[in-house]
């Protein structure tokens, strides 16, 4: 049976529990990281995990992002099946199932994925053999995290050269994600952890480009440190790409660059508290 349409319905009419996004905070939070990737001549690679709609996808392209950003494989052939086709996966793909999907993938998009490790390049490098595809790939750099990554510097441009000895593998740049600086309250404490992690990411690209290894992209930076990172800069030569997932942001991330409130909310079913005067309306901050 075909879901009645509720435009124009007052919001008590949709059944609970659901989801709500208020669309002026929204496109407000879109056209601000946009405003503020392009005044300092970085590229908005948003991450998908905050929505991962359609709608709200084609409206951060639409407004000026060069590509998306997501975790799993799984997630990169949706988005290529939607017809996007610049999707960076901010993660290590391996084992063969996998392989033969991410060989799949570069039929009808074409992916940067991450990796970390010899093992990895020789296992991606083995997959693509014969294929007549070329992988672009892009170095995880460990930048404080403590999570996943090689170390800065020349473990970067070591495994850069394997990459580059692999004729269906092409190295692209570097990736960070200084996540252990997002929930850092004090100002100008916040300011130095996040310079010191990218300066970490940007020394290591440059150490490749030493080295005669290219790098198009050095990749970081997101809704809880984006505001910081702006100030980083990279190389003229890099092309930077935020991974802000800023579309519905989060509470740790609104103080940061959104003066108002996320765009999401809930509404919620009814429950009877225990002085029954009154319903909640629960939102999602």
């Amino acid at each position: 049976m075909p879901t009645p349409s509720l435009i124009g319905a007052p919001k008590t009419a949709v059944d609970t529990p659901a989801l709500l996004v208020d669309l002026d905070v929204m496109e407000s939070n879109i056209g601000r990281v946009v405003e503020t990737c392009r005044t300092n001549g970085i590229g908005w690679r948003p991450h998908t995990r905050g929505q991962k709609r359609l709608e709200i996808i084609q409206k951060e392209l639409s407004a000026g992002a060069i590509g998306v950003t997501c975790a799993k494989l799984g997630e990169a052939e949706v988005l290529a099946a939607m017809g996007i086709r610049d999707i960076l996966i901010a993660n290590q793909i391996v084992g063969p199932a996998k392989m033969r999907r991410l060989v799949d993938l570069l039929a009808v998009a074409d992916p940067i994925v991450g990796i970390d490790s010899t093992a990895h390049v020789d296992e991606l490098g083995a997959a693509l053999h014969g294929t007549g595809h070329t992988l672009r790939v892009a170095i995880e750099v460990d930048i404080g995290m403590l999570r996943a990554g090689v170390q800065p510097g020349a473990p970067v441009v070591a495994l850069a050269r394997a990459i580059a000895a692999q004729p269906g593998l092409r190295f692209v740049g570097v990736m960070g994600w200084e996540s252990h600086a997002v929930t850092i309250a004090e100002s100008s404490e916040k300011a130095r952890v996040v310079a010191a992690a990218i300066a970490l990411l940007t020394s290591s690209a440059e150490a490749c480009r030493a080295a005669g290894l290219p790098v198009d992209i050095v990749s970081c930076g997101g809704t809880g440190t984006l505001p910081f990172a702006r100030s980083s800069r990279a190389s003229p030569r890099s092309r930077r790409a935020g991974r802000s997932s800023a579309t519905c942001t989060t509470a740790h991330t609104i103080t940061w660059i959104f003066p108002r409130h996320s765009p999401c909310w809930r509404r919620s079913p009814a429950v009877r508290p225990p002085r029954a005067s009154s319903l909640t309306l629960a939102r999602r901050r």
